[in-house]
């Protein structure tokens, strides 16, 4: 789904981004593809700032991708300088830490916001491709021409724009590990516990036990791979699976199908269950969720 934004300036930037705007002008557009949302932008000189006032009222802090089309944009964040990104770059920054991009000319940029969860990356992994500046090879031309594309050509059918959503996910988790460095033996072997689970989320047993044995390793090495984790592994397990059946229930090629058979494909087996946990992670019933 492609839409142009007609609210001032200013507001479509707070209500998009949660920035504030000095003085200028300028235009959006943009295209829900599932969980990311892709924006083709263009303006006048100015400064667009994210705020820790704005963070701190925000709902979610996703990661944020923006390639430069035109003009030139000037990334700032706190006790890191100044980064200036041309037309042909691209930069990833975090929402969750305040930032501020300036135009000095006019410009025009593709912006792509991904929910962070959505990228299977080691938290050091995504921390050293924050804020990187990328030339648009390999991955990243790939990344922003489809992003151009599912913006400018729109509009696209609502299972179309969900597996292009998907797609650029896949690149955007393909770039950051063709940049980083090679994993330590902890990281890697963290990284292919969570690769078998994501392959196997549908596996009503799939555990802790079970996942120990597939690795040959005991269960408290295992825990202590995610003891420095955001989650624990059992809650990785968990979040997992609701974050599959929260995008399964919004693919329209799923739409025939009952919720709990849709849950019952990522792990499920207790309706009652999947409501508590789903609304608990998400602030939303299954139902909900599936009525947009």
């Amino acid at each position: 789904m492609t839409a142009d934004v007609d609210s001032p300036w200013a507001e479509q930037m707070a209500g998009a981004f949660g920035l504030a705007v000095g003085p200028g002008a300028g235009r959006v557009r943009q295209a829900a593809l599932g969980e990311v949302t892709a924006f083709r932008m263009a303006g006048t000189p100015q400064v667009l700032r994210r705020t820790a006032r704005a963070i701190r009222g925000a709902d979610t802090t996703p990661v944020k991708v923006c390639a430069v089309r035109s003009g030139e944009l000037v990334l700032h964040r706190e006790r890191e300088g100044e980064l200036r990104i041309g037309p042909g770059q691209l930069v990833l920054y975090d929402t969750a830490r305040p930032y501020q991009l300036r135009a000095e000319d006019r410009w025009s940029c593709t912006v792509m916001t991904v929910p962070r969860d959505l990228l299977a990356l080691p938290a050091r992994t995504l921390a050293a491709v924050l804020a990187h500046r990328f030339t648009e090879q390999g991955p990243a031309a790939v990344l922003t021409q489809l992003l151009d594309t599912a913006v400018v050509d729109g509009p696209i059918r609502a299972d179309a724009a969900v597996l292009l959503g998907r797609a650029t996910v896949n690149l955007l988790t393909g770039l950051a590990l063709e940049h980083e460095a090679p994993l330590a033996p902890d990281d890697a072997l963290r990284a292919a516990v969570l690769g078998h689970i994501r392959q196997h989320l549908g596996d009503p047993d799939l555990g802790v036990a079970a996942l120990a044995a597939h690795h040959g390793m005991s269960v408290r090495t295992l825990h202590r791979l995610f003891q420095d984790q955001e989650w624990t592994l059992a809650e990785t397990i968990r979040n997992l699976r609701l974050d599959a059946v929260r995008a399964d229930l919004a693919d329209p090629q799923l739409a025939g199908r009952s919720i709990m058979a849709i849950a019952a494909a990522r792990g499920f087996r207790d309706q009652a269950h999947l409501t508590r946990a789903f609304k608990a992670r998400f602030g939303i019933t299954p139902a909900v969720a599936r009525r947009g």
